[in-house]
């Protein structure tokens, strides 16, 4: 596949004025960069899109790398650099939950890496470094079935991050795991906090992992939304979902046909009302498998979650959706090294995008929230690695 066709697809369906947020952030490339034209989405003749295609490629070394993106005009950096090098300035005080199963929980270690300030990341690699392991192994699935939450974890990535200043409590809730799925641990969810999480500090962020790992488990996702994540006493500003492996792995190919995978997220896109309007709601496709099987079934799971964010079903407003598909199918991709997961190389390039999109989000929460222009939809998408806005 030509490398400048190779695609990314991540769809922001989110934020009213957030395309104005956009372009009048400092660190956002200037109107030169853009190719402005009008469409039509989902009915809406008024929404504008902006739109720069960009070629992308994987670096062996590295993460996710995009040959020639838009560029702060102060710094000549990336914008998605630029993101990244600030997550700590841009997640200060904030609160993110990530449900869903073992290639959800593989993305702790690089996100609290990531968050903390340059000379604590440094520490961490040096350390990291040292003992030859990568942020993806903080929770490896070995832990599955241990009962001690010290035995779930790998010491050689916990201890430096500790040291770092982040504390973790094993979370034996009856809201945790997901008892009605096919991989139903109770043991495996857990909160982590640095600077006493983001209740307790201006700097304190907070992360939450919930064991949720098929499309939709009617008691486990009832309960987990009404009576955990949606009580008042809890407030996320990113809720990320990793799902759809899982129903391929276990399920039988008849209880995956396309009208049955959309029925399921439907229900689960039900469940998202409950979170107010200034929580990002990240979905991401599941990434490509080994097993032939449940590719073929991830395919449908894939073109599902596309056409339902495109149409509204996880809210207009506020959904970003990540075709980590694509990611792990672009040129030089990394390769699964047990048919499900990937190295710290996809992780990082997740939240890589991610940082970029919370900034643009964030910075449109704060300007734009309690106004009845919040209401209107308008976002970001990347297409061919390139950014549009509509």
């Amino acid at each position: 596949m030509d490398k400048r066709l190779t695609s990314l697809i991540i769809v922001i369906l989110g934020l009213g004025l957030i395309t104005s947020a956009i372009l009048q952030f400092r660190n956002m490339p200037t109107m030169d960069y853009w190719n402005t034209m009008t469409t039509s989405v989902h009915d809406n003749n008024n929404v504008h899109l902006l739109k720069e295609q960009l070629p992308c490629e994987w670096n062996d070394e590295e993460e996710k790398l995009w040959d020639h993106p838009p560029t702060d005009s102060q710094s000549k950096k990336s914008v998605f650099e630029v993101a990244d090098e600030n997550a700590y300035q841009i997640f200060a005080g904030k609160s993110v939950l990530v449900i869903g199963g073992s290639t959800s929980r593989s993305l702790a270690g690089d996100f609290m890496h990531a968050v903390l300030p340059p000379e604590l990341r440094h520490n961490i690699s040096l350390a990291w470094n040292k003992s030859a392991v990568q942020g993806y192994e903080l929770f490896p699935s070995i832990g599955k079935k241990e009962k001690s939450f010290h035995r779930i974890y790998k010491e050689s990535v916990m201890l430096p991050l500790m040291e770092a200043g982040w504390n973790f409590t094993h979370l034996l809730e009856d809201t945790s795991g997901c008892g009605d799925c096919e991989s139903s641990y109770t043991n495996l969810d857990y909160v982590a906090e640095l600077h006493g999480g983001h209740t307790k500090s201006a700097s304190g962020i907070t992360y939450e992992f919930s064991w949720k790992p098929e499309i939709f488990a009617p008691k486990a996702d009832t309960d987990g939304f009404y009576h955990r994540y949606c009580l008042p006493n809890r407030r996320y500003d990113i809720v990320y979902i990793g799902r759809g492996l899982h129903d391929a792995a276990f399920r039988k190919e008849e209880f995956n046909t396309r009208n049955m995978l959309d029925a399921r997220f439907l229900k689960l896109g039900g469940l998202l009302e409950c979170f107010p309007e200034t929580t990002l709601v990240i979905f991401r496709t599941p990434y490509l498998s080994g097993k032939k099987r449940e590719e073929k079934i991830l395919l449908n799971v894939r073109e599902s979650m596309i056409d339902l964010a495109r149409n509204g079903t996880f809210g207009l407003n506020r959904t970003l959706l990540i075709d980590g598909h694509l990611l792990t199918t672009s040129t030089g991709h990394p390769v699964t090294f047990d048919g499900h997961h990937y190295d710290s190389r996809v992780s990082k390039s997740v939240w890589k995008l991610i940082f970029f999109a919370s900034s643009r989000f964030f910075a449109g929460v704060n300007k734009l929230e309690g106004s009845n222009v919040f209401k209107n939809n308008i976002g970001l998408y990347w297409q061919d690695c390139g950014i549009t806005a509509w």
